[in-house]
């Protein structure tokens, strides 16, 4: 699937109102979003989790990189629910990709763009999906 998003110009040096995440931010909240979802499809029809909430704090200056991941569940459980939602959260598809390591093959290509009116400079992010399939992003 390709994921687009645009983000304005974050960097106050470039003109920008730092308000953008910074690129390092955007992968802790790609984890934290994964691992409720994760345990909110899970659970949805057989337990109640209250509100589920996610904290996902990173050293991007670490070797290796480290998160400290706290989930917290607005209801009680037992500790076997405990248990097997622990396995749950461990599964989500973007702590496995790490974990399962990666490579990266760049391609950098320039083309020209069509003047845009806005005042703003724009980013635009494509995510392509192993299946590349094209989703289109509103």
């Amino acid at each position: 699937a390709v994921c687009r998003r645009r983000w304005h110009r974050s960097s106050q040096r470039l003109g920008g109102d730092g308000s953008a995440p910074a690129p390092h931010e955007l992968f802790p909240a790609a984890l934290a979003s994964c691992i409720s979802t994760t345990l909110v499809m899970y659970a949805h029809e057989a337990w109640n989790l209250g509100e589920v909430s996610v904290a996902v704090d990173y050293d991007n200056r670490s070797t290796p990189r480290r998160f400290e991941i706290r989930i917290e569940l607005g209801e009680e459980l037992t500790d076997e629910q405990l248990r097997r939602l622990t396995k749950v959260a461990e599964s989500c598809a973007v702590r496995r990709s790490v974990e399962a390591g990666m490579e990266f093959h760049e391609t950098l290509v320039a083309q020209p763009s069509p003047v845009t009116t806005g005042s703003e400079d724009e980013l635009q992010i494509d995510v392509v999906d192993r299946d590349d399939v094209h989703v289109p992003q509103s």
